[in-house]
């Protein structure tokens, strides 16, 4: 997928019910970048407590020895800054583009 011009790696992470663990129905999205396969974003669905989805842009990204770290914006639907990304509607989660 196409995402703030660059191309990415989409990676779909879901559970069975069976063995799936309490969360069993969460959802997650990676977005790896084509060339560095660093995630630059990631978007997930949860249920627990009504439920919800909320979308993560990397801001920060730092190296500690081999180790890379990365800082998030955590944004939720109707967020004014996620709006940007809604020409991008394949990358967000259902309902949000």
């Amino acid at each position: 997928v196409i995402l703030d011009g660059q191309a990415y790696h989409k990676v779909l992470v879901s559970f069975d019910t069976e063995g799936g663990g309490e969360d069993y129905q969460d959802r997650f999205v990676y977005y790896f970048h084509s060339e560095t396969f660093l995630i630059d974003f990631l978007s997930y669905e949860y249920a627990t407590n009504g439920g919800g989805q909320r979308f993560r842009v990397c801001t920060r990204r730092h190296r500690v020895g081999a180790l890379v770290l990365q800082d998030y914006d955590n944004y939720r639907p109707g967020a004014r800054r996620l709006h940007a990304f809604g020409k991008h509607g394949q990358c967000l989660p259902r309902g949000w583009a």
